[in-house]
């Protein structure tokens, strides 16, 4: 198992294979039900196989080319409303930090501001 943390917001989450499996707020751990982390994991596996496919199809050495595949993977999920929902939500429960560090591509870096962009929009 292996435990990463995000200090600016004092919450850790511990992983193994299979994704998060729990979360530390503030000292406290929040375990979640496996139905909830197969919820959870979904979109970060998917989003994790959508880059992987894209990085075969597009070249991703330079910042700029990182930049197209992350729009044609944001437009892919954007194009699947219940993804999108999926995505947001994960991104609430995890934390925009926890979120990106599990997908672990350097791409996800370049894919945040619209996964933030949607979860501000989803909250207005």
């Amino acid at each position: 198992m292996e435990n990463n943390k995000t200090s600016d917001m004092n919450i850790q989450i511990c992983r193994d294979n299979f994704g998060p499996i729990s979360r530390y707020v503030g000292g406290n751990q929040i375990n979640y039900a496996p139905e909830q982390k197969q919820y959870l994991e979904g979109p970060v596996k998917e989003i994790k196989e959508l880059l992987e496919q894209l990085e075969k199809s597009y070249p991703t050495k330079k910042l700029s080319e990182q930049a197209i595949v992350a729009e044609k993977a944001l437009e892919k999920i954007e194009a699947d409303k219940n993804w999108k929902n999926k995505v947001i939500t994960s991104v609430k429960v995890m934390g925009i930090e926890a979120f990106m560090e599990i997908i672990d591509n350097p791409i996800a870096n370049v894919l945040r501001a619209g996964i933030e962009s949607w979860i501000e929009g989803d909250s207005n």
